[in-house]
């Protein structure tokens, strides 16, 4: 019923129809018109082909084409789209010209040789005032359509332009959100289109718990631009929504690890590794949450089980090594550790520049200012002035 809508009236057009957008009806008078006007129409079609046969083809165009996005056989993302009705509306346009060539009482045979289509051919019969009714609905119906292909230009004009129709649904937020992000990326951070992006994330998990990747998303990106507290407060309404799930656990375990909080984040990031043993990334946090809380020990055996689980991150296991033997005052493995980075591709300056910080830290100046001088010889420091 309301693909047929779209045909004969195609106003407040929408790139996405689904749960905030269509509620569900049960049984209702809609439905079950739908159902009867359905299969009249289908029964129609099979029976009386031979004597309405274009009517009759085109009805079985529409359903066979639009059989497969009616949640029949399987269910898709969307309950319904615009776009799904593209090709099975060749079907409704062979039934409109079949109909009106009965209405205008106009024989079509196919054997007869005519440069006129027979449409055309009876409009050239009628007055001049049928004739303009038929160039006006042509005109009206050719506008709309025209109007509507430029809000297809690309992704962001499309959710853009159709997000005050599709306020209360919950993945087109979500898609606009995505895109303003992708935009800020490529195009550069705004604080208005910050705003309008967070906006949109916020809505679209307003509306659905379901959202998983918009809360994700959403999370890291404040996390990312120092918004920490308010990054772990995302991550922590992903893992209570979804508490099976690794990717929010290892989130909020990274983030509580940036705030400090090292005992929280050890909860988190061992069920991470729990649900996904094979994210090396965990195991590099996890080990520096067990340095930082006394459970050094813990920590090295979780790096060698990250050293055979993962021989091509040996560089970031290395700089967790070197974490987890300085907080255990172990300045000459903590330093053997930290320099095993650069073989495999860690930056000079910064390997250095974390040795000489931790004996800084740990008064002993004598051997900081002694790798100072090792990292001038090399080129990778400058001599302060």
């Amino acid at each position: 019923m309301l693909y047929l809508k779209d045909f004969i009236a195609p106003f407040n057009l929408a790139y996405y129809h689904g749960f905030g957008d269509l509620e569900p009806v049960g049984v209702s008078w809609q439905s079950i018109l739908g159902f009867i006007l359905s299969v009249s129409a289908f029964t129609f079609a099979i029976i009386r082909f031979k004597k309405f046969p274009i009517i009759s083809y085109g009805i079985l165009f529409f359903f066979f084409t639009i059989s497969i996005y009616l949640h029949v056989a399987r269910t898709l993302a969307d309950t319904r789209a615009d776009r799904f009705l593209f090709f099975a509306s060749v079907g409704l346009c062979i039934v409109l010209i079949g109909v009106l060539l009965k209405i205008l009482k106009v024989e079509v045979n196919a054997n007869e040789k005519s440069s006129d289509l027979p449409l055309m051919k009876a409009l050239k019969e009628h007055p001049i005032s049928h004739k303009l009714i038929f160039a006006a609905v042509l005109l009206f119906f050719s506008v709309i359509t025209f109007s509507r292909n430029g809000v297809w230009k690309n992704d962001f004009t499309l959710v853009e332009n159709d997000m005050e129709r599709l306020e209360n649904s919950a993945r087109p937020h979500y898609f606009f959100a995505t895109n303003l992000l992708l935009d800020m990326q490529q195009n550069g951070r705004t604080l208005e289109k910050e705003e309008q992006m967070i906006h949109h994330y916020r809505r679209s998990m307003e509306i659905s718990d379901s959202i998983y990747y918009g809360r994700i998303e959403l999370g890291g990106y404040l996390c990312d631009q120092g918004r920490l507290e308010e990054g772990k407060t995302v991550f922590q309404e992903t893992v209570r929504l979804f508490p099976n799930v690794s990717d929010p656990r290892h989130y909020l375990g990274k983030a509580l690890v940036q705030l400090e909080k090292y005992e929280e984040s050890i909860v988190h990031l061992e069920k991470s590794i729990k649900f996904a043993p094979n994210i090396g990334d965990s195991y590099y946090l996890l080990a520096i949450s067990y340095a930082k809380t006394g459970k050094g020990e813990k920590g090295l055996e979780l790096i060698d089980q990250g050293f055979k689980k993962f021989p091509e991150a040996k560089q970031s296991l290395y700089e967790a090594m070197g974490h987890v033997y300085f907080e255990m005052n172990d300045m000459k493995k903590s330093t053997e550790s930290t320099l095993k980075m650069i073989e495999y591709g860690g930056d000079p300056y910064r390997v250095y520049a974390t040795i000489i910080g931790r004996y800084q830290a740990k008064g002993d100046n004598e051997s900081a200012d002694k790798f100072y001088q090792s990292a001038v010889q090399q080129g990778i420091m400058q001599v302060q002035q």
